[in-house]
């Protein structure tokens, strides 16, 4: 039990009374005083309500979003026979940013009353949320009395869920294209001959029927329809230039998000999806399947994956991509590049695997970076970092390069941008059945 600022200020009256007493009896009448206010305690302590009159229960999904606003509900039931006033206080994971209060509830005998905050992780993984904790005010209000209720349990935080949720919704509604999303076109350069149509501007002339020119009298091309189940693997490379943080959300969590994303269209449109993550001391492979419950499977397979702080072994990894992956796939790699000759270690590996499959690389631009480089400098200290920014953008614009010499696309977009140019990269090949 805990006293209330009204028993310590009625305390503070008994003290006081001491100075305005009658000389000779200020003692008398303080252990007269403190006597009473001693019996209003235990009476106060004595009565109801009680904490095991008040139940405490919390409402928190079993799966939290990273980087999100997930919100959490505190409920608190009143058995009592007589109206409660009490505080609820929960134990959050001491890793989370949460907008916790305490606000006062008031609470007539057998009903309920709610405290809703939000908690925001800012990493993936593990963690676990402790008991409640409230203060319920005596009948007299003299008193703070202290209940505490088990409630430990787990919580996993997987990589943000909001945009998949909006990407689902919207699916639904069919309104993509508000956030930006290309529809796929139903027909490309597959190669399972569908019908023959009239020529029209921007179409490929290899596809051109000459016969059916020829007797029409006006050019004719073929269509074709797409194959529509793709292996479609994602590759997430854990090393230590994914460990590095744009803002307060870290490289390695931004391209999780957008290839959880990327995932779940690829899944929607027929393709089998599969995951490959790497780091120096840890690889986890997903084999490609057909079916939205993929996602789910890849989220709980990645939702702990931490960056390395060293440099990953890409040979070994897409090595042994190409000998489990014989089918022609579409592997898109995230990961990250800072000039020419770091490239280089990724460049054989990827060029190899782009023998056999599509590869598209994925990466990351650093926006605060973008702007250093452009900057224009105050003084000397500004000028020296500028320089240093632009000649990193220039090392890594060439290292862009590189890959895109060897055939390899890139999308290199800011973190705001990135999942949507990746996903319509995929519809953009998934339109051309280049995969």
């Amino acid at each position: 039990m805990i006293p209330s600022a009204r028993l310590v200020a009625l305390a503070a009256a008994g003290a006081a009374a001491v100075w305005i007493a009658p000389e000779g009896t200020g003692i008398g009448v303080l252990a007269a005083y403190n006597t009473a206010l001693a019996l209003l305690v235990i009476v106060d302590a004595l009565l109801p309500p009680r904490p095991q009159q008040v139940a405490v229960r919390r409402t928190v999904p079993s799966v939290l979003s990273n980087g999100a606003a997930n919100r959490v509900v505190l409920t608190a039931t009143n058995r009592a026979s007589r109206p409660v006033r009490l505080v609820v206080r929960d134990e959050f994971p001491h890793e989370f940013e949460a907008s916790a209060t305490q606000p006062t509830l008031h609470l007539a005998p057998g009903t309920s009353g709610e405290v809703a905050y939000t908690v925001r992780p800012r990493r993936r993984g593990a963690y676990r949320f402790g008991d409640i904790h409230f203060r319920l005010w005596g009948t007299l209000g003299l008193l703070q009395k202290t209940g505490r209720v088990s409630a430990s349990r787990s919580v996993r935080v997987y990589p943000n869920l909001w945009e998949l949720r909006k990407y689902e919704l919207l699916s639904r509604r069919n309104r993509l294209a508000e956030i930006g999303l290309r529809a796929a076109r139903r027909f490309g350069t597959g190669t399972e001959f569908e019908s023959v149509r009239e020529y029209v501007a921007g179409d490929d002339v290899r596809r051109i029927n000459w016969k059916a020119t020829a007797r029409r009298g006006r050019p004719m091309t073929n269509e074709y329809d797409i194959e529509r189940s793709r292996n479609v693997i994602l590759v997430l490379e854990t090393g230590r230039l994914m460990a590095s943080w744009i803002g307060d959300v870290r490289k390695l969590d931004l391209v999780i998000n957008a290839a959880v994303l990327v995932g779940q269209v690829a899944a929607d449109n027929g393709d089998k999806v599969g995951l490959l993550a790497f780091g120096p001391r840890r690889a986890i492979y997903v084999p490609p399947r057909r079916g939205r419950s993929q996602v789910g499977r890849i989220l709980r397979a990645i939702y702990d994956l931490q960056p390395e702080r060293v440099e990953p072994d890409y040979e070994h990894a897409l090595t042994d991509l190409w000998v489990r992956n014989r089918q022609r796939s579409l592997v898109v790699v995230f990961t990250e590049l800072i000039d020419p000759e770091a490239s280089q270690t990724i460049l054989r590996p990827l060029v190899r695997l782009a023998a056999r499959h599509q590869v598209v690389c994925v990466m990351v631009q650093d926006p605060p970076m973008v702007a250093l480089g452009h900057r224009l400098p105050k003084d000397a200290v500004e000028a020296y970092e500028k320089a240093l920014a632009a000649s990193a953008l220039r090392q890594r614009d060439r290292a862009v390069a590189l890959l895109h010499s060897r055939g390899i696309p890139v999308v290199d977009r800011p973190p705001e941008a990135l999942s949507i140019a990746v996903i319509n990269k995929y519809l953009e090949i998934k339109g051309t059945a280049r995969a």
